[in-house]
Formats: C-alpha cells, sequence, structure tokens
C-alpha cells in the first residue's frame, strides 16, 4: 500500500499535525536554532574580525559563514538524535498499552503497512522542522563560505540520520510492551550506536597507541559506520576547506580514514560506507518490527 493514502499515516497525522503543541514546538524549535545560529555568527565575528570591520577579507567572511552554517547543523542533528527515539518509541508500544493494536491488526493493512505508517507519521513533524530549518541554515550561504550544494547535502544527511533513527526505535517500539520500556530501548539503541561506536574508536585507538608507539594512531573508520553524525560530517565537511578550522563537521570527518591526507580521495567515499551500513541496519529493523506485528501477533493472545 502506498504512504501517501496509508490510512495509519492519515490518522497519526490528523491527531499529532493538529495539536497546538506542534505549533509551540515549532516555534520553541525555531527560536532554539536562530539563537545558537546568532551566537555562532557573533562569537566567530569577534574572534575573526574583531571591533574594527572595514576591511574584512573573503576568507574572514567565509569562515563567519562556515561557523554558523555548522554549528546550526550540528544543533540540528543532535536534536533530532534525542528527539526522534521519544517520539516514535511509543508508535507501537502506545497501541499496545492501550489495547488497540489488536484491532488495527486484524484490518486489511499488512503489518509493513502498519509498521511504515506509523514511522511516517512519527517523522513527519520532525521532518517539517528539518524544511523549517532550511532559511537558517541559508545564512551561512548568504554570508559565504556555504554553497547551496553543502545545504542540500546537509537536509539530506539530516533527514537520512531521522529515518535510520526511527526504524531502529520502531523495533524498540514493536520489542516492548510498554512505552516506557520501549523509550528506553529505543534511547540505548540510539546510544549504542553513537556513543558506543565512539567509544569502540577510542578504545581501539589507545590500544593501537599502546602496542605501535612509533606509528600515528589509525583505528579503522569502519567501527564509526553506525554512528550517523559521522556519515553526515564526511558528507558535509570540505575535505580541502581552509576556513573551517575548529569547526565541529571538520573535527569529525577527520576520524575517517577517508579524509586523512592523501588517501582522502582514493576509494569509495566514508559516507557512503557507513549509509551502505545503516541502510541495512534500518532494513533489519523495519522487517523486524513487522514480523512482530503480524496478524495475529503471539504476543497479543
Amino acid at each position: 500500500m502506498s504512504v501517501a493514502v496509508n490510512p495509519v499515516l492519515a490518522r497519526e497525522l490528523r491527531v499529532r499535525v493538529r495539536s497546538w503543541r506542534a505549533i509551540v514546538a515549532l516555534l520553541l524549535y525555531l527560536l532554539l536554532v536562530a539563537l545558537v545560529a546568532w551566537v555562532a555568527y557573533e562569537s566567530q565575528r569577534s574572534t575573526t574580525v574583531g571591533p574594527f570591520i572595514d576591511s574584512v577579507s573573503a576568507t574572514e567572511t567565509a569562515g563567519i559563514g562556515r561557523s554558523v552554517f555548522e554549528w546550526t547543523l550540528l544543533l540540528v542533528l543532535l536534536l533530532v538524535h534525542f528527539s526522534v527515539p521519544g517520539v516514535v518509541s511509543g508508535a507501537i508500544a502506545g497501541e499496545r498499552e492501550r489495547q488497540t493494536l489488536v484491532p488495527l491488526q486484524v484490518t486489511l493493512l499488512r503489518p509493513l503497512s502498519i509498521v511504515a505508517g506509523k514511522i511516517a507519521a512519527a517523522v513527519a513533524f520532525i521532518l517539517l522542522l528539518i524544511v523549517a530549518t532550511m532559511p537558517i541554515l541559508a545564512i551561512g550561504y548568504l554570508i559565504g563560505g556555504v554553497s547551496v550544494a553543502d545545504i542540500l547535502r546537509a537536509v539530506a544527511g539530516v533527514v537520512g540520520t531521522t529515518l535510520i533513527l526511527a526504524c531502529v526505535s520502531a523495533w524498540c517500539s514493536a520489542v516492548a510492551r510498554r512505552v516506557q520500556v520501549a523509550t528506553v530501548l529505543a534511547y540505548g539503541a540510539m546510544i549504542l550506536m553513537t556513543v558506543g561506536s565512539f567509544a569502540l574508536y577510542v578504545a581501539v585507538g589507545v590500544l593501537d597507541d599502546r602496542d605501535n608507539a612509533n606509528d600515528p594512531t589509525d583505528p579503522p573508520a569502519g567501527l564509526l559506520y553506525a554512528a550517523p553524525i559521522v556519515a553526515v560530517a564526511d558528507l558535509v565537511a570540505g575535505p580541502d576547506d581552509d576556513v573551517d578550522d575548529g569547526l565541529p563537521f571538520e573535527a569529525l570527518a577527520a576520524t575517517s580514514e577517508r579524509n586523512r591526507g592523501e588517501v582522502r580521495d582514493v576509494g569509495i567515499p566514508y559516507w557512503l560506507e557507513s549509509t551502505l551500513v545503516l541502510a541495512g541496519i534500518s532494513t533489519v529493523a523495519v522487517w523486524r518490527a513487522s514480523r512482530l506485528v503480524t496478524t495475529p501477533a503471539e504476543t497479543e493472545r
């Protein structure tokens, strides 16, 4: 069944979008993102330009624009990481807790359609927030140092991160019988994918440095494949930029082997490798969630 006419999606959208809480959440979100963009602009301007702005070079202007763009994008990614599990974790577990999952299962909808509708409805509002952020991200383009392609890649990266986390959270929601348990599982999975990947990467780097003191520390970049934020950083951060020193995505992208010295342009890009791995994780998660929502579900008998 097409997602566009999925009755689960249609009903969930009516409930979520028509609420006054959606308007308040959108307003607060945009105010927070705009505040971070303004702070990044003022901080970079005062550091780079100083009190005198009569002679500002193109490189300095590009540095200001790049700073606004990257710090704003980092905030959006962090908000996605912390909001998606909370929103999606109750999609299926909430139906089970309210004892309304069985009537949904005995309809003509396939289990995959139920899961897809729940995921789409849960992330639809978050995608609205991402679209609303584009004008703020475009401030970097107006100042300089950011291209339209950078903005499009950034939006694509955030949307992809949202979908990946939503699929994994839906799996956690299908496994649990209570919303609280599903929420804990969803946040645990998100932390495992991000913080856990970085912890493993650092631990392997420490062991490598201890065993080979004379060699540079270079743990495999594949250890970070499950962290979507690194893939977005590799996709967004310019490999040869001279204006983004000290910015967040430069440091994150530097963790991949593809952005080290002479090997940065060799072979498949790191972000594509990570995307393939994350797509596989998402596919397995949706498949397992749909199996757990089969009609009739054994756990609901």
